[in-house]
């Protein structure tokens, strides 16, 4: 950014001191200072980042880039603030394109090694870790005594690993937390699945497009249930030719909610006055029997469980 030159000439000392600092008060008053501190400023190339350093010339704006450690990239802008303000969009466009490269990179520690180009693997969990034990739990607590009795049988569990989909319900539980002004946005839900939808969800995740063709009492989305039992019946768990029926225990972004109807095809408004939707709806029992969701990206499939 070049510097500017004034030269003041007045008839006397005191007029120039007066056009001096009025100057000074003008550019005070149009400069502005962005500050944009984002992790995805590590994920740039070195081709974005040239192209940031010739925001300076080609917009007339001063920028910095700050890396105290590996947790930590800042950049500032400064200048004019309409200079300052279409640099900062520029950059923020930027970091929308790398971000979820950046997120996919943040995968769970416990996941296995995938091999390079592999979208999606499951593997199979060992009874004897802790990691299979926790999710037998919560499918079992979540079962009525008569149907303990009755002996459920379990053929394996499976985490299901698919950077792109973890990836993407990472980026749309972010965004909900800093619209809602709160980290209590996600859950542990059920889904029961037909054998021939399998490998169609580890894939693709869960399509609300489906909705209808099991129940939509209360709107066209996705249903998950806070209780096994219910994803157990054969109506959203139909066995396949030798019997096993098949069940997903999910991690679902229910974030606000309220009673859904039927027919809803998207989250009423939080009020009359907003924009702002709710991100889930719910069977109106207290507390919720089951969550519904319309946006795909809202759940991912974690671990699927066989049993009989």
């Amino acid at each position: 950014m070049d510097p500017a030159c004034f030269h003041i000439c007045g008839v006397s000392q005191a007029h120039v001191d007066h056009a001096k600092q009025v100057i000074k008060d003008l550019i005070v008053k149009e400069q502005d200072f962005n500050l944009i501190n984002d992790k995805a400023l590590f994920s740039l190339s070195e081709l974005d980042l040239q192209n940031i350093y010739d925001m300076q010339t080609a917009m007339d704006v001063r920028i910095s880039f700050h890396k105290s450690s590996q947790e930590e990239a800042k950049v500032t802008i400064e200048g004019l603030s309409k200079d300052v303000l279409k640099a900062s969009n520029e950059i923020h466009e930027m970091l929308k394109k790398v971000r979820p490269e950046e997120t996919f990179k943040d995968v769970p520690q416990h996941w296995d090694d995938m091999p390079a180009n592999t979208p999606c693997l499951s593997f199979p969990i060992q009874p004897e870790t802790q990691e299979h034990i926790d999710v037998l739990k919560l499918f079992e607590e979540t079962f009525s005594q008569l149907m303990c009795n009755a002996r459920l049988f379990f053929t394996q569990i499976e985490r299901i690993q698919n950077k792109s989909l973890w990836g993407g319900f990472q980026i749309k539980k972010k965004d909900m937390e800093a619209r809602n002004g709160h980290q209590n946005n996600e859950r542990k839900l059920f889904h029961g699945a037909c054998h021939t939808t399998i490998d169609k969800i580890n894939e693709l995740g869960f399509n609300r497009s489906y909705a209808g063709k099991n129940a939509a009492l209360y709107g066209d989305g996705t249903y998950f249930a806070v209780n096994a039992e219910y994803s157990a019946i054969d109506k959203y768990s139909k066995p396949d030719p030798q019997g096993q029926k098949y069940m997903y225990l999910c991690r679902v972004l229910t974030g606000d909610f309220i009673t859904g109807t039927s027919g809803m095809k998207v989250p009423p408004t939080k009020s009359t006055t907003s924009i702002n939707l709710y991100d889930s709806v719910t069977d109106g029992v207290s507390p919720p029997s089951m969550f519904i969701i319309f946006h795909d990206s809202q759940a991912y499939p974690e671990y699927l469980i066989t049993f009989k």
